[in-house]
């Protein structure tokens, strides 16, 4: 086991042939201890595309090598194997399966010689943040990956696998398709969660009733989803399935529709001079700009325009 570093993403775009899997690690802030199996001189051809958010780098060995290694601190990665895996954590690798890894899961990994891959690592505050714009939840398989987990092999996989292939055909530049890329990134970690429940319909039935007794416990309180789950003692990953099988929501975008609809109950029952954002603020929206563009998103208008046609 080697010390784990904080080393960032790198800020330049590099193509080069690298000797050794150690100066490939250094130049893309990986951690990497890979033990060759056969005998020929290390050779590894690489590209690497680097975003303000997301790094993409492409590999093709032509050892085989047991691979051990770790993402960089602060940055959410997945590998793309195309050809050349042998194992993954000792066991059968799935193939066009996605591996998600980080600082604490890692990778061990068996590949042999002519090994091609790709891996993907996005800045975790990035990610979080088209989250919560695209109402996408971070899947628990790639915010903590356990060591040889996987993300399998899905549409929102295959849209991803293709859309690094074209980044590294030149198609755009990586800064055009940095959003995109985290959109399919999400989809893929939901996929595979709704892929690999196995709730019964009762187990959803009651992770939807209990969730929704303690919202309305705490009506008018901001509360998450992950404060649910550990206040009711319900998986994430069953809520999740749960409510898309039934709303055709995540769970945090139906929260946001409950205090949307009681904001909009008391702007259609509101006195005159009710302030906008004392009401809206009550239900835990804070950031005015966003509460009006979800507010017209669903309903059609803005706020304002509810009220005013109330007090008219």
């Amino acid at each position: 086991m080697f010390v784990q570093s904080a080393t960032p993403l790198p800020a330049e775009v590099t193509q080069e042939e690298f000797s050794d899997a150690g100066t490939l690690g250094r130049a893309i802030g990986f951690e990497m201890d890979f033990r060759q199996l056969d005998s020929a001189r290390q050779s590894i051809p690489a590209t690497i595309l680097a975003g303000s958010h997301v790094t993409l780098l492409k590999m093709h060995f032509n050892c085989g090598y047991h691979q051990c290694a770790y993402a960089p601190s602060g940055a959410i990665t997945v590998g793309i194997h195309e050809v050349g895996v042998e194992d993954w954590f000792s066991a059968t690798y799935p193939d066009q399966s996605l591996l998600p890894f980080n600082q604490a899961s890692g990778i061990d990994l068996v590949s042999r010689r002519g090994f091609r891959a790709y891996t993907i690592s996005v800045r975790e505050g990035f990610l979080r943040g088209v989250s919560n714009s695209f109402q996408l939840p971070l899947a628990d398989s790639l915010i903590t990956p356990s060591a040889g987990g996987l993300i399998t092999n899905s549409p929102a996989v295959q849209r991803l696998r293709c859309m690094v292939r074209s980044l590294f055909c030149g198609s755009q530049p990586l800064h055009w398709r940095e959003t995109a890329l985290a959109i399919e990134l999400l989809q893929s970690g939901l996929e595979t969660t709704a892929a690999t429940d196995r709730s019964s319909p009762r187990a959803k039935a009651l992770a939807i009733a209990k969730m929704l007794d303690y919202v309305d416990h705490w009506k008018g309180e901001a509360i998450g989803v992950g404060e649910v789950c550990a206040a009711t003692g319900v998986a994430w990953r069953t809520l999740t399935r749960a409510f898309h099988e039934r709303f055709g929501l995540s769970p945090k975008a139906y929260l946001n529709r409950l205090r949307l609809t009681e904001v909009r109950t008391q702007l259609l029952t509101a006195p005159e001079k009710v302030l906008i954002t004392d009401i809206a603020n009550d239900q835990g929206f804070w950031h005015m700009g966003q509460f009006a563009r979800d507010y017209r998103l669903v309903y059609g208008e803005l706020p304002s325009e509810t009220l005013q046609r109330t007090t008219a």
